[in-house]
């Protein structure tokens, strides 16, 4: 997959990805998660688009006259105590042929215009793994410096399938 001058953000379409459409996507989201599988990808995607939850969105290009998706990013709102209405990015992926054409940006601009059509959310969040410098790299060059830190402790007792499972250091 060459890329060239007409790569371009501005040529750029975003569209909510279609049930029928997670499995075209699919390919693009193991460059996030390299370790994800299919069936446990389509099972989290429907189990979410049935409680009506999670909003994915793909940005595609025209190349060779047929769309190319080459970028990713999916969200949801939760309801905080404290914070209140809040907008979660929980993926953002641009296609590693497409990356520093403006693609990633154009996303981000798509999130916070959806967060401003939802009159009760007060904030856009995200995070993102220390160890993946690019993406750390991306995040500090847009709208907003951190904002402090994320910590989690993995529950030893969990035994359902992760879509995105961390690689275990040998």
């Amino acid at each position: 997959m060459n890329s060239n001058e007409n790569d371009k953000a501005d040529n750029i379409i975003i569209d909510k990805v279609a049930n029928e459409e997670l499995m075209e996507v699919f390919p693009l989201f193991v460059q996030l998660c390299p370790t994800a599988k299919e069936s446990v990808f389509k099972e989290h995607c429907e189990k979410a688009e049935k409680f009506d939850k999670y909003n994915l969105y793909k940005a595609t290009l025209n190349k060779n006259n047929r769309r190319l998706c080459v970028g990713l990013i999916g969200y949801v709102f939760n309801e905080y105590l404290c914070a209140g209405r809040t907008m979660y990015i929980d993926i953002l992926v641009v296609d590693k042929n497409y990356r520093k054409k403006g693609i990633g940006k154009q996303l981000m601009d798509f999130a916070v215009f959806k967060l401003h059509q939802d009159k009760n959310a007060r904030f856009l969040r995200w995070t993102t793994r220390n160890d993946l410098t690019e993406a750390v790299s991306f995040y500090r060059n847009q709208i907003t410096a951190p904002a402090g830190y994320y910590y989690r402790i993995n529950n030893p007792n969990f035994t359902a399938p992760l879509i995105c499972a961390r690689p275990q250091k040998t």
